[in-house]
Protein backbone atom coordinates (compact mmCIF):
# COMPACT_ATOMS: atom_id res chain seq x y z
CA UNK A 1 0.00 0.00 0.00
CA UNK A 2 1.04 3.80 -0.38
CA UNK A 3 0.22 6.34 2.01
CA UNK A 4 -0.36 9.40 0.42
CA UNK A 5 -0.97 12.48 3.50
CA UNK A 6 -1.31 15.77 2.07
CA UNK A 7 0.34 19.07 3.74
CA UNK A 8 -1.64 20.65 6.14
CA UNK A 9 -2.21 24.21 4.25
CA UNK A 10 -4.26 22.60 1.62
CA UNK A 11 -5.86 20.10 4.04
CA UNK A 12 -7.13 22.97 6.55
CA UNK A 13 -8.77 25.00 3.55
CA UNK A 14 -12.41 24.20 2.92
CA UNK A 15 -12.48 24.46 -0.53
CA UNK A 16 -9.52 21.68 -0.78
CA UNK A 17 -11.54 19.73 1.87
CA UNK A 18 -14.28 19.41 -0.06
CA UNK A 19 -13.08 18.93 -3.42
CA UNK A 20 -10.89 16.10 -1.76
CA UNK A 21 -13.82 14.70 0.12
CA UNK A 22 -15.61 14.26 -3.58
CA UNK A 23 -12.93 13.06 -5.88
CA UNK A 24 -11.60 10.39 -3.04
CA UNK A 25 -15.09 9.42 -3.32
CA UNK A 26 -15.45 8.59 -7.09
CA UNK A 27 -11.65 7.30 -7.03
CA UNK A 28 -12.72 4.76 -4.60
CA UNK A 29 -15.84 3.24 -6.31
CA UNK A 30 -13.96 3.86 -9.78
CA UNK A 31 -13.18 -0.12 -10.97
CA UNK A 32 -10.57 0.71 -14.16
CA UNK A 33 -7.56 -1.38 -14.12
CA UNK A 34 -5.37 1.30 -15.27
CA UNK A 35 -5.98 3.89 -12.42
CA UNK A 36 -4.59 3.33 -8.90
CA UNK A 37 -6.61 1.85 -7.00
CA UNK A 38 -8.03 4.33 -3.33
CA UNK A 39 -8.71 2.15 -0.77
CA UNK A 40 -9.43 4.51 2.03
CA UNK A 41 -9.65 8.26 2.16
CA UNK A 42 -10.19 10.88 4.98
CA UNK A 43 -7.93 12.70 7.39
CA UNK A 44 -5.20 11.92 10.61
CA UNK A 45 -4.17 14.55 12.83
CA UNK A 46 -6.35 17.34 10.51
CA UNK A 47 -4.32 16.18 7.62
CA UNK A 48 -6.21 14.33 4.65
CA UNK A 49 -4.72 11.20 3.37
CA UNK A 50 -5.04 9.07 0.43
CA UNK A 51 -4.48 5.10 1.04
CA UNK A 52 -3.76 3.30 -2.43
CA UNK A 53 -1.99 0.22 -4.28
CA UNK A 54 1.81 1.01 -4.32
CA UNK A 55 2.58 0.88 -7.64
CA UNK A 56 6.08 -0.17 -8.83
CA UNK A 57 7.56 1.14 -12.21
CA UNK A 58 9.58 4.26 -13.84
CA UNK A 59 7.36 7.17 -14.51
CA UNK A 60 6.64 7.77 -17.77
CA UNK A 61 8.80 11.14 -17.64
CA UNK A 62 12.03 8.84 -16.67
CA UNK A 63 11.16 6.62 -19.77
CA UNK A 64 11.11 8.89 -22.27
CA UNK A 65 14.40 10.11 -21.16
CA UNK A 66 15.95 7.20 -22.83
CA UNK A 67 13.94 8.64 -26.08
CA UNK A 68 10.90 7.52 -27.50
CA UNK A 69 9.90 4.51 -27.31
CA UNK A 70 9.10 1.91 -30.38
CA UNK A 71 5.95 2.39 -31.91
CA UNK A 72 4.34 -0.75 -30.81
CA UNK A 73 5.02 0.08 -26.79
CA UNK A 74 4.31 3.78 -27.84
CA UNK A 75 1.08 2.59 -28.85
CA UNK A 76 -0.05 0.61 -25.73
CA UNK A 77 0.87 2.99 -23.62
CA UNK A 78 -1.30 5.80 -25.50
CA UNK A 79 -4.46 3.32 -25.38
CA UNK A 80 -4.12 2.83 -21.82
CA UNK A 81 -4.38 6.36 -21.01
CA UNK A 82 -6.68 6.70 -23.33
CA UNK A 83 -8.80 3.96 -21.11
CA UNK A 84 -7.90 5.15 -17.94
CA UNK A 85 -8.59 9.22 -19.23
CA UNK A 86 -11.82 8.23 -20.33
CA UNK A 87 -13.05 6.60 -16.93
CA UNK A 88 -12.22 9.09 -15.14
CA UNK A 89 -14.51 11.23 -16.94
CA UNK A 90 -17.33 9.16 -17.31
CA UNK A 91 -16.72 8.77 -13.29
CA UNK A 92 -17.60 12.46 -13.06
CA UNK A 93 -13.83 13.39 -12.52
CA UNK A 94 -14.06 15.45 -15.59
CA UNK A 95 -10.93 16.00 -18.21
CA UNK A 96 -7.74 16.02 -15.57
CA UNK A 97 -3.98 17.54 -17.10
CA UNK A 98 -1.95 14.55 -16.60
CA UNK A 99 1.69 15.02 -16.65
CA UNK A 100 4.05 12.06 -17.35
CA UNK A 101 5.33 11.77 -13.90
CA UNK A 102 1.65 10.95 -12.63
CA UNK A 103 1.83 7.71 -15.16
CA UNK A 104 3.45 4.64 -14.15
CA UNK A 105 4.69 1.79 -16.27
CA UNK A 106 4.21 -1.58 -15.03
CA UNK A 107 4.37 -4.96 -16.14
CA UNK A 108 6.49 -7.72 -17.00
CA UNK A 109 10.07 -7.17 -18.91
CA UNK A 110 9.71 -7.95 -21.94
CA UNK A 111 5.92 -7.19 -22.61
CA UNK A 112 4.44 -3.86 -22.74
CA UNK A 113 3.65 -2.36 -19.70
CA UNK A 114 0.23 -1.39 -18.05
CA UNK A 115 0.42 2.49 -17.23
CA UNK A 116 -1.54 3.58 -14.15
CA UNK A 117 -2.42 7.33 -13.82
CA UNK A 118 -2.08 8.73 -10.58
CA UNK A 119 -4.62 11.02 -10.48
CA UNK A 120 -4.12 14.23 -8.47
CA UNK A 121 -7.25 15.66 -5.84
Amino acid sequence: MALKVFDQAPSAAPAFRARFRRDAGLLSALREPHVVPIHRHGEIDGRLYLDMRLVRGPSLDDVLRDGPPAPPRAEAIEGQIGAAMESLRRSGLGDRPLEGADVLLTGPPGRPPRPQARVQT
